[in-house]
């Protein structure tokens, strides 16, 4: 009889179009952070942000930012390429600002060089002398904060980020969003 109501319980959620909450970090709950620290992070402070400050200072140059991977320090497994991946993209779509390669894209790029050197034409090679270096640095840690109760498990998952001018070492803006996941124990049985 209970495997009868779980299974008509999936079918209606299935039919319904939603999934059921598992209580794990998942690509909903990266889309929810995205939709709101990019935001965030592109409208700080209030009236005047950041990169429109910077613009204004440096003859109406974007700035150009190198994101950092936000780094899992949860208690699970979290794919934080792909949400790094999804950050990138928002911001690059905002226009806001130029991206130039993660660390992680340096150390290709530095194989590439090399091997131009070695094997590419000299009209084609490409010079180290041109990078353009970054004037902000954005980064950020995913943390979760467990309590688990005799019928209730309760996972508050806690994004931060921060930008920091790569000159003066000031942050600029330091973003946190929240998810709070709360699973009834019992309705999985003892």
């Amino acid at each position: 009889m209970r495997a009868l109501l779980v299974a008509v319980g999936l079918l209606l959620v299935s039919c319904s179009g939603k999934r059921p909450q598992s209580g794990y970090w998942n690509d909903q709950d990266a889309d929810q952070v995205v939709r709101t620290m990019v935001p965030s992070c592109l409208s700080y402070p209030a009236g005047q942000p950041w990169w429109h400050w910077f613009a204004a200072a440096h003859g109406g140059r974007k700035p150009v930012v190198r994101l950092y991977r936000v780094k899992n320090h949860s208690s699970e497994q979290i794919n934080d390429e792909y949400f790094t991946a999804q950050i990138e993209r928002a911001l690059l779509a905002s226009g806001r600002m130029d991206l130039v390669a993660t660390p992680g894209e340096l150390v290709d790029i530095e194989a590439e060089l090399d091997d131009q050197k070695k094997n590419a034409s000299d009209e084609t090679v490409k010079s180290r002398d041109n990078a353009i270096g970054a004037d902000f640095l954005l980064g950020g840690v995913i943390n979760t904060q467990n309590d688990l109760t005799e019928r209730k498990d309760v996972r508050a998952y806690v994004v931060t980020m921060h930008l920091i001018e790569v000159e003066t070492r000031k942050k600029a803006w330091i973003g946190e969003q929240k998810i709070r996941k709360q699973l009834d124990r019992a309705a999985f049985g003892p």
